[in-house]
């Protein structure tokens, strides 16, 4: 990101809630990178347990893993979705 645009989106991002209670019952996939200083494991382990989900720390991979690794990240969703059960 530009450095131009941390302030924009700094500010919106102070004025977004969100209330774990909205997903309650909803199946959840939480996915972090081992290496992202933004959204540090500690964060993305924490974001699982309000969910009642389970966390997924890919190992060497930073905030935008899924253009990183775009192979696992869509291992890893693909096997969630292959949980659900269809509609």
């Amino acid at each position: 990101m530009a450095a131009s645009h941390y302030s924009g989106n700094a500010r919106a991002l102070a004025d977004w809630q969100m209330d774990a209670a909205w997903l309650a019952g909803l199946p959840t996939l939480v996915l972090g990178g081992e290496l992202d200083p933004l959204i540090t494991p500690y964060l993305v382990r924490a974001q699982a347990v309000a969910l009642g989900s389970a966390a997924t720390v890919l190992p060497g991979r930073r905030h935008g893993f899924p253009q990183e690794d775009p192979a696992a990240f869509r291992a890893l969703l693909e096997g969630f979705l292959d949980t659900l059960p269809a509609s």
